[in-house]
This record gives structure tokens, sequence and C-alpha cells, in this order.
């Protein structure tokens, strides 16, 4: 295992312990669908580190875009795991954008894991070979260039943070500032979710 991969091992170690907390809370209190939702975006969160230990692991490019795929799969319902989380916390009434987010980021997992044209990923690696600050290790990385679908997908996240951002700021000026303030420095200098929450404000 190489010494990249550790922040990522330590990070999916808290986030499936953090995700088993909230299922372990939703099936004792099953009324509040919240704490499901924040379940699966940790669990969803617990995957990715856990493709991101096997991508700094990998020993050729064939291994590397297998797993970027699964990462970025994993990516993808992580972003809808978060937009239903997001809907429950905030008591959004409006589903209409949930959904269509919902069906965009799942047709981008699809075509991910099936896509062999190129439409995911092209069939050229990238291996980025250099040292390890203050250690001086050599450390080889391989990443596969993105295809149009995987481009769109980016833009998408880009544009799902910011609907978010803009989602917490209205539940900020018009429903619950306290609750609210969290998800917003959050999503301001992050551009993701935090591990904490309290719904009992």
């Amino acid at each position: 295992m190489t010494v990249l991969s550790i922040p990522a091992l330590i990070m999916a170690v808290i986030s499936f312990y953090v995700s088993g907390y909230h299922f372990l809370i939703y099936f004792r209190r099953p009324e509040s669908r919240i704490d499901l939702t924040f379940a699966l975006t940790a669990l969803c969160v617990a995957f990715y580190d856990v493709f991101c230990v096997a991508l700094y692991n990998v020993t050729s490019p064939s291994e590397g875009v297998q797993i970027q795929r699964w990462q970025l799969i994993s990516l993808s319902f992580l972003s809808i795991a978060y937009v239903w989380f997001i809907v429950d916390y905030t008591s959004m009434k409006s589903r209409f954008s949930p959904w269509l987010f919902s069906i965009v980021f799942l047709s981008l997992a699809l075509i991910g894991l099936f896509d062999k044209s190129g439409l995911a990923w092209t069939n050229q690696p990238l291996v980025k070979n250099f040292k390890l600050p203050f250690f001086r290790w050599d450390i080889t990385y391989y990443e596969m260039e993105f295809g149009k679908a995987m481009l769109f997908e980016a833009f998408m996240l880009m544009v799902l943070y910011l609907y978010l951002y803009l989602v917490a700021v209205h539940f900020y000026l018009k429903k619950n500032p306290r609750r609210a303030k969290p998800l917003i420095q959050v999503s301001r200098y992050r551009g993701s979710f935090s591990l904490q929450y309290n719904p009992t404000y």
C-alpha cells in the first residue's frame, strides 16, 4: 500500500462508521428519513474513498481505468444521495430538481459502467511519475483521459453544488438560520458535505 492511500483509507473507515451509526438511528426511528439519506450519503463517500485507495495501488493502466470507472460511479450515486439528504434536511416541497439531478447522475453512472466506445474514458492513459514532498518517495499514478460524458459529469457536479448552495442560503434566510449555517459554510468552502449535523435543532 502506498503512503498516498493512507489518508483515503482513514476517511473510508470514518465514513463507514458514520454511515453505520446513522443507519442504526434510522432503524430505531424510521419516521425520520433524514438519517437514512445521510447514512446513504456517507456510505457513498466511504466507497469513493475505498476506490481512491485502490487507485493509488494499481500496477497497470487497465486496472486504473476499471477502478476509475467505479470511482466515478460512486461519485454519481453520492451526488444522488446528497441531493435527497438536502431535500430531507431543508424540507423542500418542490421535488422536480432533485429528481432531475437524480436521473442525470444515474444515466452518467450507467454510461461510466457500460460504455466501451470512449464516451466515458478515452483509451489513452496518463502515467504520472512524481516524488512525494519531504520523503522524496517515487510515486507512479495512472489516470485515464476523460471522455465527453465524464466532462459533462464534472460540469453537472459544479451545477449541483451551486444549486444546493442556493437551496442552503434560502433555507438560512427563510426557515432555520441556526440549522442552516453549517450547511452553508461547508457548501461554500468544500463544495461537498459535512459528516456532522444535528437534526434536533
